[in-house]
């Protein structure tokens, strides 16, 4: 978008169900992958996508705000429930690129059930908010069945210099997979110089909540 650009996408909705018949590809609900001027706003706000069945290796990438272009973005109130898939990967939200304040809240990511690998919420690495928070978001009923995968509900490594994480509901991880990690919230933070500092909060096959450190230079 060019300075001063708004994008608004708001109360768009499945009406009923959405269900793909034919075995592979990706279905992705939304997606913005532009690189708008910093002064653009961005507002995604009261969006329902739920009721989605795929089959087979069909992957479902769901909603994809990755505009890179360091904008005040608000993710808000989006409701994503009730998607299932066969041995193909599931994502919710897949956000990046967050400048100026900017926000993600109160959206629901609920009942995602298939046989891969499933993430609730992916913040990606590009950010420079003055303020920049994921605050009341839930993240529930995330299952992984069959041979079973990892299962994550939030991730974020944006970079921005306040980042605010509280106030998320986060519950109910589940997968059938031998060695799987079930992962509540990992947060990603690269300092200088080519330092990642790992934060893992993990739930074991048994809900046990452990704590995993990792430093790497």
């Amino acid at each position: 978008m060019p300075a001063l650009g708004t994008q608004t996408i708001s109360s768009n909705a499945i009406v009923g169900t959405y269900s793909k018949s034919s075995i592979g590809g990706t279905v992705t609900v939304f997606v913005s992958a532009a690189t708008s001027n910093a002064s653009a706003t961005i507002t995604n706000t009261s969006n329902n996508f739920s009721n989605i069945t795929v089959l087979g290796t069909t992957i479902i990438s769901g909603w994809n705000q990755r505009d890179l272009g360091l904008t005040a973005k608000t993710i808000n109130g989006n409701t994503f429930n009730n998607w299932s898939a066969g041995t193909g990967a599931i994502t919710g939200m897949v956000l990046n690129g967050f400048g100026l304040t900017s926000s993600v809240t109160n959206n629901t990511i609920s009942n995602l059930a298939g046989q891969a690998a499933i993430t609730g919420m992916n913040v990606g690495t590009t950010g420079n908010a003055s303020s920049f928070s994921i605050t009341s978001n839930t993240i529930t009923s995330l299952s992984s069945t069959g041979t079973g995968g990892n299962v994550i509900a939030l991730i974020s490594a944006n970079p921005s210099v306040t980042v605010t994480i509280n106030n998320n509901t986060i519950n109910t991880l589940s997968s059938t997979a031998v060695s799987a990690t079930l992962t509540e919230f990992r947060f990603l933070v690269v300092q200088e110089p080519k330092m990642l500092e790992e934060i893992i909060l993990m739930v074991s096959q048994q809900l046990e909540l452990q704590v995993q450190r990792r430093t790497e230079y």
